[in-house]
């Protein structure tokens, strides 16, 4: 991997990698010791999508990707715009795709905002509202509303 100075261009390479499903790119783009908050998972509400959660270092956010792609196939996932200040970035993501086990569309906008040091994201944490992807998965008999 050559060597990136620029955080706008470490970002624009992390989703690059990602649209096209590189994922040893999109890795090495992470810091090996990596914090990413995913939503907070929350018992009749979101529990349903497994990917969610916080994961510590790059070997976990690995795993909960890995299941986030068995269970979503992503159409569309792009930055509309980014905003850096220093060693931070905030992306806003239109992201689009379909609940593989119940064949259902959704789409949303969301905020991300990345911690950069020594060219390499050690923070992430998105800022989203789940109802549509949460929509997508629940043709799967799936209650959303614990009994």
């Amino acid at each position: 991997m050559t060597e990136i100075v620029d955080i706008r261009e470490l970002i624009e390479k992390w989703f690059r990698a990602l649209e096209v499903s590189d994922k040893v790119e999109m890795f090495e783009c992470m810091d090996d010791n990596i914090e990413w908050i995913n939503m907070k998972p929350v018992m009749g509400v979101n529990h349903m999508l497994p990917w969610i959660g916080t994961f510590y270092g790059k070997e976990n956010v690995k795993k909960s990707f890995n299941v986030y792609k068995d269970a979503i196939e992503i159409k569309t996932f792009k930055p509309l715009s980014v905003i850096i200040d220093r060693d931070q970035a905030v992306c806003m993501i239109k992201e689009a795709g379909r609940c593989k086990a119940t064949g259902q569309n959704y789409e949303i906008e969301f905020a991300a905002w990345f911690i950069i040091k020594d060219n390499k994201i050690v923070w992430w944490k998105s800022f989203i509202d789940p109802s549509s992807i949460i929509s997508a998965f629940k043709p799967l008999g799936i209650n959303p509303a614990p009994k």
